[in-house]
């Protein structure tokens, strides 16, 4: 995505899912099979577990063509190139080229040992089993085994920030020169620490403030600065005071012209509501 001409720095789990299955539903998954994904909540088990790796190829595919990405001229910001102080990190449309390529590579590398991991786990298999009197109903020893593989792959989605992770924040330093630390930490404990001001911060890049959907794994190419974005949710509660407060409109005395092009004159009326 362009975080910065179209999702703004926000993440909402409602649109990623609408956005993963536009990118992968039909993506090829060997044996003239075609991956099937659903932008809802309605996914079977084997896209998955199959659509790790189809991420990591399509990420391969991006990352194989950057000269297709780059931002054109009138993408970028006014301020870009004149300051040393305040830059802009986003020099294509694809996100994925502007991250530093050795974090890739590893982010990479974790989405296809994730579905090499839940395969060996047998997780679609074991689920298939599940059903009642069946002579070959999984054993307790069977669902732990598996369960514990899955329990450590997802603490190492959420350890890299690939499994969507909130943090909110904890502490906030200043030193002798003004220097600002934050410190954000996620409900599993995981801790990350900002900086600021940061250079990227006219790029609306969201303030450390929280709560952040943060990727400790990430870093912006060429610095320190971790990948974040602003956490939405869509929900009934949201939805009900989405336009509240209402603001009240003041009318003055106003003069108003009327159209009258059908009229042989045009006239104007002055009103006091």
């Amino acid at each position: 995505s362009d975080h910065y001409a179209e999702s703004n720095w926000s993440f909402n789990l409602d649109e990623a899912r609408k956005t993963m299955a536009a990118l992968l539903n039909g993506r090829s998954i060997g044996n003239n099979h075609l991956l099937e994904m659903d932008g809802s909540e309605r996914n079977t088990l084997f896209p998955l577990v199959a659509g790790f790796d189809v991420l990591r190829q399509l990420c391969e595919e991006i990352l194989a063509t950057p000269d297709c990405y780059d931002r054109p001229e009138h993408g970028f910001p006014g301020y870009h190139g004149k300051s040393d102080t305040e830059t802009f990190p986003l020099l294509h449309t694809k996100f994925l080229l502007d991250i530093d390529q050795q974090d890739v590579s590893n982010a990479m590398d974790l989405l296809g040992k994730t579905t090499r991991s839940l395969h060996s786990a047998n997780v679609a298999g074991l689920r298939n089993r599940l059903g009642h009197r069946r002579s070959d109903f999984p054993t307790q020893p069977e669902i732990i085994e598996m369960s514990a593989k899955v329990a450590s792959i997802m603490r190492s989605l959420e350890d890299s920030g690939l499994c969507p992770t909130v943090f909110w924040r904890t502490r906030t330093t200043v030193d002798n020169f003004d220097r600002v630390s934050i410190e954000l930490q996620s409900k599993q404990g995981n801790v990350v620490v900002f900086r600021a001001p940061s250079r990227f911060r006219a790029s609306r890049m969201p303030a450390p403030s929280g709560p952040l959907i943060v990727v400790p794994s990430l870093h912006i190419a060429g610095s320190g600065e971790l990948v974040r974005f602003d956490f939405g949710e869509n929900s009934p509660f949201e939805r009900f005071w989405s336009s509240f407060p209402k603001i009240k409109t003041r009318i003055s005395e106003t003069s108003i012209e009327l159209d009258t092009s059908n009229d042989k004159s045009d006239s104007d009326v002055s009103t006091e509501p």
